[in-house]
């Protein structure tokens, strides 16, 4: 859903509890970080590669992905985390998305008529907010219609993109 959405598609989804399939509370922690030499780059808000790599190492229970700078890549990263948690094996390791190769904030597009990026915090806030979910004693549809909103927040660029979408779900669900 979330490539439509990048691609500017409008999207729907049923939250039927027979129809979600993934327990965010399965899915490895995760970590969002990012050079300290990219522009965006922040040090009261951001973690830095060099500083995460100091922190968090190689180790088997560590997971490195870096971001590329395309809907394919942004999707990818959210594909990749959402498998984690669907396979329920990954549950105590630990996924670090580096966002490092996504373009700075006010960068052309080109396939958007050169519109301005919106740079890499606005996805980097969506996989944030929803990492919180984990632990939260949501229901998975609940999980899983948090996840489709935030991550529809970011896709909004320069007022030329909209996040349409349509939720429903059986009134027969226990809750």
């Amino acid at each position: 859903l979330f490539y439509l959405l990048l691609n500017g598609s409008g999207v729907g989804r049923s939250y039927d509890n027979d129809l979600i399939l993934v327990d965010w509370d399965h899915a490895p922690n995760l970590r969002c970080v990012l050079s300290d030499t990219h522009p965006d780059f922040n040090w009261s808000q951001h973690e830095s590669v060099r500083d995460a790599k100091h922190k968090y190492g190689t180790g088997k229970n560590v997971m490195w992905h870096e971001v590329e700078d395309s809907r394919e890549g942004w999707a990818k990263a959210l594909e990749l985390w959402e498998n984690a948690a669907f396979e329920k094996i990954h549950k105590d390791k630990l996924l670090i998305l580096d966002f490092s190769k996504v373009r700075p904030k006010g960068s052309p597009i080109g396939g958007m008529q050169n519109r301005p990026a919106s740079g890499p915090k606005e996805l980097m806030d969506a996989f944030e907010k929803s990492a919180k979910l984990k632990g939260a004693g949501l229901a998975p549809w609940k999980q899983a219609m948090h996840v489709d909103h935030y991550f529809a927040e970011c896709v909004l660029v320069a007022g030329a993109r909209r996040a349409a979408r349509m939720a429903t779900k059986s009134y027969r669900d226990w809750e």
